[in-house]
């Protein structure tokens, strides 16, 4: 069996009792059955705790006032202090890894609700790579599972990557080329045209790419009133999801207000001063867009190889850019609100806070996906005007 994995997955060590928001508070821990059974067999004073603290039927611990039974007061889990490490069931020995499932192939990530892993992330100077190793494992085969476009996927993902890494141009410029090869590959998909990928990956790999996307800069700037609506949209469709933390919903909630009251020139200059004071130098230009790049490959490894079993890779790109728009426009209205100048500490705490409240329910991600892949309002020209003013 083959595992790729990001250069950065190594680094990864968990905080413990010091990490800043406990993986074990905020959501159901979900039991896989193999550890239920386990639990059902354990014995002594511990054992008949473990069955007491479980709702049986809907297979996950019983929490109290949002914290899992088994979180003890130094922020430590009483299963693994009591039973060992073994004993954690698949969810919590996992955590924050996420692995997704190909045939003969599993791709592990770290997941960014984790506070360590988003500051790992989003302090990392360097390009992502990404490393494989074989381990010991039976090669599958998956029924129906489409190998011809899975590998178009990864492919495409390459370039993807590429183009996304690629320094020597301005981060609006990528986005714009990332966002219109993702458009083009679908439509290629959709129309049964799959070996025509190949075509299209040397026509983004030339020169006449960036040519045409300095062409569509021209087109699309100069029109805040399209960027205002499409914040107004980003967060009209985050106060549709469910939400995990109320805090969180109410923050939402204050930031889709403020987006709606808010006239255009104020907007627009508001953009304007928080770009001067949080660009002021190039280098932070150069940090601000790194940030933006490592975000984009991180859901672009998560997920994009996934449509595999949907064939839907464009949403996938799509929902990338809503997060990282999304993000960034959190930071943008917290400085409206308090004037504070956004540091690195104030991207990690947004990137792993969307995170927790996207990421973490199959509802949202699913209500996301429909979302972007079918509503006008997401379409390619609407982001454009987003990345473009």
């Amino acid at each position: 069996m083959e595992y790729i994995m990001p250069d950065y997955y190594k680094d990864f060590s968990c905080a413990g009792e010091e990490c800043p928001e406990t993986c074990c508070a905020g959501w159901q821990i979900v039991i896989d059955e193999k550890s239920k059974k386990r639990y059902k067999k354990e014995k002594g004073i511990f054992g008949n705790r473990l069955r007491n603290e479980i709702d049986w039927k809907k297979g996950v611990f019983k929490q109290y006032e949002g914290r899992c039974a088994f979180l003890n007061d130094q922020n430590l889990c009483d299963i693994y202090e009591e039973i060992g490490k073994d004993k954690l069931c698949r969810t919590c020995s996992l955590y924050p890894r996420h692995i997704e499932e190909f045939e003969s192939l599993r791709e592990v990530s770290l997941s960014l609700s984790c506070p360590i892993v988003a500051k790992l992330i989003l302090e990392k100077k360097e390009p992502v790579k990404f490393f494989s190793k074989k381990l010991k494992g039976e090669m599958e085969e998956y029924e129906d599972f489409d190998y011809l476009l899975f590998t178009k996927l990864t492919d495409t993902r390459e370039v993807m990557f590429s183009i996304v890494q690629n320094r020597k141009i301005p981060m609006k410029w990528r986005n714009a080329m990332l966002l219109g090869f993702g458009h083009d590959v679908q439509r290629r998909i959709r129309n049964k045209k799959i070996f025509s990928i190949d075509s299209l990956v040397e026509k983004y790999k030339s020169k006449r790419a960036i040519d045409f996307i300095e062409k569509k800069e021209r087109e699309y700037q100069g029109n805040i009133m399209k960027r205002l609506e499409f914040a107004q949209n980003i967060f009209a469709l985050l106060g549709q999801l469910e939400i995990r933390k109320k805090e969180w919903g109410i923050w939402i909630q204050k930031a889709e207000r403020k987006l709606r009251e808010i006239n255009v020139e104020d907007y627009r200059k508001g953009v304007l001063e928080f770009r001067r004071i949080h660009w002021k130098l190039e280098e932070e230009q150069l940090n601000w867009e790194r940030i933006e790049e490592q975000i984009i490959v991180y859901f672009l490894f998560t997920y994009y190889c996934g449509s595999v079993y949907d064939k839907k890779p464009y949403s996938k790109v799509k929902m990338s850019f809503f997060s990282l728009f999304a993000i960034e426009e959190m930071l943008f209205l917290e400085w409206l609100f308090c004037h504070k100048k956004m540091e690195l500490s104030d991207w990690i705490g947004y990137a792993y806070q969307y995170s927790r409240e996207l990421e973490h329910s199959d509802l949202n991600l699913n209500k996301i996906d429909k979302v972007l892949s079918g509503k006008e309002e997401y379409q390619l020209k609407n982001f454009l005007y987003y990345i473009f003013n």
